[in-house]
Formats: C-alpha cells, structure tokens, sequence
C-alpha cells in the first residue's frame, strides 16, 4: 500500500529544535512522514541546519524557497533605510 501524499509549507523551519515553534514543526512532521509521504516547502535561510535535517529524515522531499527569502531582505532594508 502506498503513502499518500503531503506538502507542507512553513516559516519556521523546524531544525534546531531551539524554540516552540520549531519543535512543534518537528514532532508533526516526524509523526507524519511515518504514514505519509511528506514534501516539505521552506523559505531557505540555513544551509547548515537543512543538511543536518536531510539526514535525519532521508525520506522527506525538501523543497527551498530561496527567492522569497532574498525578496524579504531587500524590503526589510528598505523598510529599515526609510525610517
């Protein structure tokens, strides 16, 4: 029987498990990849931390969305320059 299918997308990603929010991310996507086939969609902001959760989890397909995250720091440097 094959898994079904899921995307998740999220702002926090969910590795170190520093805080709340990324612990809470964890735990469900931990649970879930168990019986679902898990894609997982991100705003890229920590190479580091995405290689260290590839190897835990070698059967979640990773999906890094770099281009938002770029685009989020130019308007914050805007927003930052005008004030």
């Amino acid at each position: 029987m094959s898994k079904k299918n899921i995307l998740i997308t999220t702002s926090v990603f969910p590795y170190p498990l520093n805080s709340g929010g990324a612990q809470a991310q964890y735990h469900m996507i931990n649970a879930l990849r168990k019986k679902m086939q898990i894609s997982f969609a991100y705003v890229s902001t920590n190479i580091k931390n995405e290689t260290a959760l590839k190897k835990e989890w070698p059967d979640v397909k990773f999906h890094p969305y770099q281009e938002a995250h770029q685009k989020i720091q130019k308007e914050n440097k805007k927003a930052i320059q005008k004030d």
